[in-house]
C-alpha cells in the first residue's frame, strides 16, 4: 500500500504542468542538469551503444591488402568519433 501511495505521489508530481514547465524552462535556458538532458535523449532516441563488437580477428586481417586495412581503419575511426561526439551533443 505504501508503494502505491509513493507511486501515485511521484506520478502526480512528474505529470504536473508546473513541473513539466519548469523542466522545459531549464532545458531551454541550459540550466537543466546534464544527467537529465542525457536521460531525455536516451528516452527520445535510444541509448547509444556502450560497446562495439568487432567481428574481425587477426587471422581475418592477414589476407587483406594495405588498402583494405586502411579503409577498415577509417571506418573504425569514424565510428569511434561519432561515439565521442554523442555526449558533447547531449550537454549543448
Amino acid at each position: 500500500m505504501a508503494k502505491d501511495v509513493g507511486y501515485v505521489f511521484a506520478k502526480e508530481l512528474l505529470d504536473s504542468p508546473t513541473y513539466i514547465a519548469l523542466l522545459k524552462d531549464q532545458l531551454e535556458s541550459g540550466t537543466l542538469p546534464a544527467m537529465l538532458v542525457k536521460r531525455l535523449w536516451d528516452y527520445a532516441y535510444g541509448k547509444p551503444a556502450e560497446k562495439i563488437q568487432v567481428e574481425m580477428t587477426a587471422e581475418s586481417l592477414e589476407d587483406k591488402t594495405p588498402e583494405q586495412l586502411q579503409a577498415y581503419m577509417r571506418e573504425l575511426m569514424t565510428l569511434a568519433q561519432s561515439l565521442e561526439e554523442k555526449p558533447k551533443e547531449l550537454t549543448k
